[in-house]
C-alpha cells in the first residue's frame, strides 16, 4: 500500500510497482485514484506538477470539496513575503497554518526569524507527540498526513 506520487526524496523508495511485484509475486495491483482529503484545486495543482515532472503514476481524482485556488508567489525577499502572508491569514481568522520547509535546518531558521519578529510559532519535530495549532513550522518529511487550514510551502523550485 502506498502512493508513489507522495515520495519526498527521489533517491529513496521504488519508482514503479513493478519492482515490488518482482519480489512478491502473489500480489495484486489496484489503483485508488479518488482523493477525499484535499480540495479540488489542490488536487488539480498537484496533478499538473506530476504531469510536468513526467512521474509515471496515475493522477488523483478530486471528490467533494472545493476551496481557494493555489497561489504561487515569487518573492525577492522570502521572509517578508512569509510574514505578510501569515499576517493576512491571521487577519482572516485562519486557525491552523503550516510553514513547510525542506530540511530541519531551514525550518529552525525560519522558526527563529518568525519568533524574533514577534509571532507565536510552534515547530514540529520528529520526537514531538503533541500538536499545538496556530502557526507551525514543519519539515516536509513530517508534514505527510497532517492537516492545516492554510499551508505555505517555502523555497520551492523545479526539483
Amino acid at each position: 500500500l502506498g502512493d508513489l506520487s507522495q515520495a519526498i526524496y527521489d533517491y529513496q523508495g521504488i519508482e514503479d510497482w513493478g519492482a515490488f511485484k518482482e519480489v512478491f509475486q502473489e500480489t495484486g495491483y489496484y489503483e485508488l485514484t479518488r482523493s477525499y482529503r484535499s480540495t479540488k484545486e489542490i488536487i488539480e495543482f498537484a496533478n499538473e506538477i506530476i504531469k510536468n515532472a513526467e512521474i509515471p503514476v496515475g493522477l488523483a481524482t478530486p471528490v467533494f470539496r472545493s476551496g481557494e485556488d493555489v497561489k504561487v508567489i515569487h518573492a525577492k525577499d522570502q521572509f517578508n513575503e512569509i510574514m505578510k502572508t501569515l499576517k493576512h491569514l491571521q487577519n482572516e481568522d485562519v486557525k491552523t497554518i503550516a510553514v513547510i520547509g525542506r530540511t530541519d535546518d531551514e525550518c529552525r531558521d525560519i522558526y527563529e526569524k518568525l519568533t524574533k519578529a514577534g509571532l507565536a510559532v510552534n515547530v514540529i519535530e520528529a520526537d514531538q507527540s503533541k500538536y499545538e495549532g496556530g502557526i507551525s513550522v514543519v519539515p516536509v518529511y513530517l508534514a505527510k498526513g497532517l492537516e492545516f487550514d492554510a499551508v505555505l510551502l517555502i523555497d520551492v523550485d523545479e526539483e
